[in-house]
């Protein structure tokens, strides 16, 4: 986070009678400036409800679209965040996390502009979740299709909270998370992940690998 600057205050003349009081109120000010600045982070960070789904762990991606049993059963924990503004509803967005697993000055970052612009927001990692890192799972080819799987369990997640509109879930990941928003574009992957109407209503990808397709179905995006 980036340091408060202190309050610029002109002072008077050191001679005049009422300097001691002027600097005792321009401390207080520069206190109050830190303290707000400082208040309005944890205000942020406070505001975020903890929240966990239920997700599956696969091998491959081989072993996802045969829809076989799982490698096992994983809780995932999340935090879900709402905007300032009152509404009956909001739109939302699922924020997928680079290789490097979730971090506050990439996702979190992400997640508090779009919460400004007015939509919900749900940031996870799911390496952390499975006890493991993105390098460490990356040589494993069970690497993406647990991101997907992440993705539409919190696609489930979100679309049965009352504040959320349903039809109106996005996704977005950076990276390693650009290429499971572009996979979760999939027909495929998301009948054999998500069988049923629930789909997400956008895919953004920023600089996914493209590992698997340049292009998913006509209409998916």
């Amino acid at each position: 986070m980036v340091a408060p600057q202190k309050a610029q205050v002109s002072l008077p003349d050191r001679q005049s009678k009422g300097y001691p009081m002027y600097q005792m109120l321009c401390v207080l000010v520069a206190t109050i400036a830190y303290g707000t600045a400082t208040g309005q982070c944890q205000g942020s960070q406070a505001g975020m409800t903890a929240v966990t789904f239920q997700s599956s762990t696969y091998s491959d991606m081989r072993q996802l679209l045969a829809r076989e049993a799982t490698t096992g059963a994983v809780t995932v924990k999340a935090y879900l965040g709402f905007p300032e503004q009152v509404r009956d509803r909001y739109p939302a967005v699922i924020i997928v996390h680079t290789i490097a697993g979730y971090r506050d000055a990439n996702e979190g970052y992400a997640a508090a502009e779009l919460r400004k612009a007015g939509f919900a927001t749900l940031t996870y990692d799911s390496f952390a979740a499975r006890g493991t890192t993105g390098a460490a799972l990356s040589g494993s080819s069970g690497y993406l299709p647990v991101g997907v799987a992440d993705a539409y369990a919190a696609l489930r997640l979100l679309s049965g909270e009352p504040r959320i509109d349903a039809d109106r879930i996005a996704i977005i990941g950076f990276s390693y998370g650009g290429e499971v928003a572009h996979l979760a574009a999939f027909e495929t992957l998301r009948s054999a992940l998500n069988p049923g109407p629930g789909r997400f209503a956008a895919h953004v990808a920023f600089y996914p690998g493209g590992n698997f397709g340049a292009i998913a179905e006509p209409s998916a995006y």
